[in-house]
């Protein structure tokens, strides 16, 4: 069935939609009641339940209707089931709709949802049920958080110990390749009783450890000489002066590591405090 499907409700322009979440209820008038003089005239409509002819279902069901184009409501179920409802009032549907979207309805219309016309009202709310849940909930979620700072706490004092670990190894490792590298350029004999370091405890690992002895001892084992010292300026070879061929000038480098020379005068006193005078 194709039709023009309002896409909402806009009863002032006789386009009406209802679209209910819980079951739908609609007046049947009863012909065998009969009223008597001081009798309620609501007691002559019973209260009847909408549902799909189809799949019978009642939640979920979407009602229009166009003033303009339908003679009766349609319906339409959450199975996409389409049918023309006769068994809905036309007048009954408008007046609802009317009462339900307008700012300002008519209070002619009251009697409907006084009647039971209409969307089934939602469930009273149970108080006792949701405090049990956020009880529940809020325990849960503390719980998780004291857990959460309890590992944090606890790998942080791991990780921290783990970073000290290393970078005592790494320490010790420096220290030792810094003794190598002295003893090959031959500072052995300086550097060969100052301590490598802090003392750490090697790990047990079920193996023999065995201690290596100084290249040193190698050396005055097998009569090697020790290598000699290099100049400490290799520009002037600790000459302080960079000559060559017609070239006779103080060297640069070692300059700033050079103390100084004050000239005198013949009479003991220093040339810069005869220049200060």
């Amino acid at each position: 069935m194709y039709r023009e499907w309002p896409t909402h409700p806009d009863p002032i322009n006789a386009r009406h939609r209802v679209r209910c979440e819980r079951p739908f209820r609609y007046l049947e008038e009863d012909e065998e009641i009969v009223l008597g003089p001081f009798s309620n005239p609501m007691e002559r409509w019973a209260v009847r339940t909408l549902s799909c002819p189809v799949c019978l279902a009642e939640e979920g069901l979407d009602l229009t209707l166009i003033e303009s184009a339908d003679p009766e409501v349609m319906a339409r179920c959450p199975d996409r089931h389409e049918w023309s409802e006769p068994r809905l009032d036309r007048q009954h549907f408008i007046g609802y709709s009317r009462f339900r979207y307008l700012a300002d309805p008519d209070t002619e219309w009251a009697w409907l949802t006084e009647a039971g016309y209409g969307e089934e009202p939602a469930p009273p709310v149970d108080y006792w049920a949701e405090g049990r849940e956020a009880t529940v909930y809020l325990t849960k979620y503390f719980a998780k958080r004291a857990k959460r700072k309890i590992k944090a706490q606890t790998t942080g004092r791991l990780k921290k110990a783990v970073r000290t670990g290393r970078k005592r190894a790494g320490q010790a490792v420096s220290d030792r390749a810094a003794a190598l590298r002295a003893r090959i350029v031959g500072e052995d004999d300086v550097l060969e009783d100052e301590p490598l370091g802090e003392d750490l405890p090697e790990a047990d690992d079920g193996q023999e450890h065995v201690d290596v002895p100084p290249y040193a001892a190698y050396r005055d084992a097998l009569d090697i000489p020790a290598p000699k010292r290099g100049p400490r300026c290799l520009v002037c070879e600790d000459s302080g002066r960079i000559t060559a061929p017609g070239v006779d000038i103080p060297c640069t480098e070692c300059t700033t590591t050079r103390p100084k020379k004050t000239r005198t005068r013949p009479n003991g006193a220093p040339a810069d405090a005869a220049r200060r005078r």
